[in-house]
């Protein structure tokens, strides 16, 4: 009968590291973890932390608390605590009573009775991402070995999936930043072609009007210019994400009277 249940778990280990292996959603995935993890070893709480490379939390996602005693809790584990003891000794860690641990400090006000525990780091090839905790054990059983060798697996595979995320998200804030600035370069070549062609000075200043609009993501942009005789600012182009904008041209602002004129 052991035989026949460790290789159940085992097999539900590949399915979900196939699963982990198929998801680049950092968020989705961390929770995929959790769902997963709790599945496979057989308990009724089960929850990720990610650290940064000092050790402190950045993210902390729970499986098998309902979202109204989730929100009467408020807020989050901060990482300290039995909850830090993984990331101090990083090694594995199995308690029959959590409340007998001398850095356990007890639950919060709607927190979940929890006896059982087992936590494990979840490393990369460098450093420790974070960590897996599961708590009370199927059937009011401790957590044993074999669980502890089973989620130091799912751990690893974990690790590999949560790189591979991190990856996958550091590739597509590279090619937003790597599209933002080919746009500026285009934006940029268009405005510096009508300078160097024979258009004119009003249709120039136009398209830097909206150019600047459009590559700041504004609202509005509008080009004034100086009246060396009277002081007035003098609105002479706008751009507008609606036509609105044309309403403006040739309104004169006063000498002192905007903020503009402390630019000059």
């Amino acid at each position: 009968m052991q035989d026949r249940i460790g290789r159940r778990q085992l097999a539900a280990l590949v399915e979900a590291g196939i699963n982990l292996a198929s998801e680049l959603e950092l968020d989705v995935l961390l929770q995929r973890i959790a769902d997963l993890s709790r599945e496979v070893i057989g308990a009724r709480y089960g929850a990720v932390g990610v650290v940064d490379q000092e050790g402190k939390l950045l993210r902390f996602v729970h499986s098998g608390v309902g979202q109204e005693v989730v929100d009467q809790i408020g807020r989050l584990p901060e990482g300290t605590g039995l909850l830090g003891v993984l990331i101090e000794e990083g090694r594995p860690l199995r308690l029959h009573e959590i409340k007998d641990h001398p850095k356990s400090s007890g639950w919060p006000e709607h927190h979940p009775d929890m006896h059982s525990f087992l936590g494990v780091p979840i490393t990369g090839r460098r450093r420790i991402l974070g960590r897996l905790y599961l708590t009370e054990k199927h059937h009011d059983r401790d957590f044993s070995k074999d669980d502890e060798r089973l989620a130091m697996m799912f751990a690893a595979q974990a690790g590999v999936a949560i790189e591979n995320a991190n990856l996958y998200e550091e590739a597509r804030r590279r090619s937003v930043e790597l599209a933002r600035r080919m746009n500026e370069l285009s934006s940029v070549e268009r405005v510096g072609s009508l300078l160097i062609t024979e258009g004119s000075a009003e249709e120039a200043l136009g398209s830097i009007a909206h150019e600047a609009r459009r590559l700041t993501d504004a609202d509005a942009t509008n080009i004034s210019l100086l009246n060396a005789g009277t002081g007035e600012l003098v609105v002479r182009f706008a751009s507008e994400a609606h036509s609105a904008g044309q309403d403006i041209v040739g309104i004169r602002l006063g000498a002192g009277t905007s903020k503009a004129h402390s630019a000059l």
